[in-house]
């Protein structure tokens, strides 16, 4: 493209600090008094004014003024300017200075650029831009989906193959809380001598921890079970014995919760509490919960009532947490994945 020197009847006021090698100018309307270009230059040397071989690129507000001694005589002025010169500021233009530039070589002269035109182009790009963040946000939640997934299916397989050992345990762990002499103490011993044993928890945990001291490099609490999931944060179990009571009757229509129940509960409201107010590393927003008594100790609906004023706690009894694992067995002994 040849040097643009004149626009809408106006010559350009150069700076003499530069060289235009070529000039895209976009008007923002017909008549109007301001004019943007996007110009590519020489820089001269500011002592010496001698011409090197630094090339810029330059985007320039220019004003229309008129010679004060010949009112005919018009000229464009510049009013601001901003010189590119790295890749990291092109990428922060490079999109508005690719509109100007794509519009420019569509005309040998200049564009004439409508206001309501250029309003509506930066409209369209925060649109495609919204878009874009939605599409990437779309991808990564697939991406994560099909990691999880895998986990699942390498995890299914592991357990199918080892599906006798896992069935004997979970009935050395069914007559464990069957027994009415067994104590919180019985059975955390149970999962620390059997630590492949937490997937009865759930398959999105991949590892399990015992007594950990909280917070890291302090010994404050202690959590009974750490769980990592897949993504390697931690969930965090309370254990409480398998015989003890959740309620205790109050009167004939309502209950209360029992002493240990209540010591449970009030033990992670203050690990949760930790949690939100200290930032520790693979221990964010984690889900808790609590697993005590058993179908004979249990009242359902109190329990129900109770955990539905609850956040992020969920209380299962020892009869519950064997049933989820009875039903992944037998799921694990029918099933076949590809």
């Amino acid at each position: 493209m040849d040097k643009i020197l004149t626009c809408n009847e106006r010559t350009f006021i150069e700076s003499e600090f530069y060289e235009l090698i070529n000039r895209y100018p976009v008007l923002l309307s017909s008549n109007s008094v301001w004019l943007y270009s996007v110009d590519e230059c020489y820089e001269r040397d500011r002592t010496s004014g001698k011409l090197t071989d630094k090339r810029v690129i330059r985007v320039t507000k220019w004003r229309a003024i008129n010679d004060k001694k010949n009112k005919k005589i018009k000229y464009w002025r510049i009013f601001r300017s901003y010189n590119i010169r790295s890749m990291e500021e092109w990428s922060l233009t490079s999109e508005i200075v690719n509109a100007i530039i794509g519009d420019g070589l569509s005309n040998p002269n200049f564009v004439v650029l409508p206001k309501e035109k250029y309003k509506n182009f930066l409209r369209k790009k925060d649109e495609i831009s919204e878009l874009n963040a939605k599409f990437k946000k779309i991808k990564d939640l697939e991406s994560s989906n099909i990691v999880q997934l895998n986990i699942f299916k390498r995890r299914f397989n592991i357990m199918k193959s080892n599906v006798k050992d896992y069935e004997n345990k979970l009935k050395k762990f069914k007559t464990l809380i069957d027994s009415s002499k067994s104590t919180e103490t019985d059975v955390h011993n149970y999962f620390i001598a059997n630590k492949d044993i937490f997937w009865i928890f759930g398959l999105e945990y991949i590892g399990i921890e015992h007594k950990v001291w909280f917070p890291p490099g302090k010994k404050d609490y202690q959590f009974d079970i750490m769980l990592q999931r897949y993504d390697n944060f931690y969930d965090l179990v309370e254990l409480k014995g398998p015989n003890e009571n959740l309620f205790d009757r109050r009167t004939e229509k309502r209950s209360k919760p029992n002493q240990k129940f209540s010591e449970a509960i009030g033990q992670v409201f203050t690990y949760l509490h930790i949690c939100d107010t200290k930032n520790i590393k693979n221990i964010f927003k984690p889900k808790s919960l609590i697993v005590i008594g058993k179908q004979k100790t249990d009242k359902i609906q109190d329990r129900r009532i109770f955990s539905s004023h609850l956040s992020n706690v969920e209380i299962i009894t020892y009869t519950e947490l064997y049933n989820r694992g009875k039903k992944l067995i037998d799921y694990i002994k029918t099933t076949t994945l590809s």
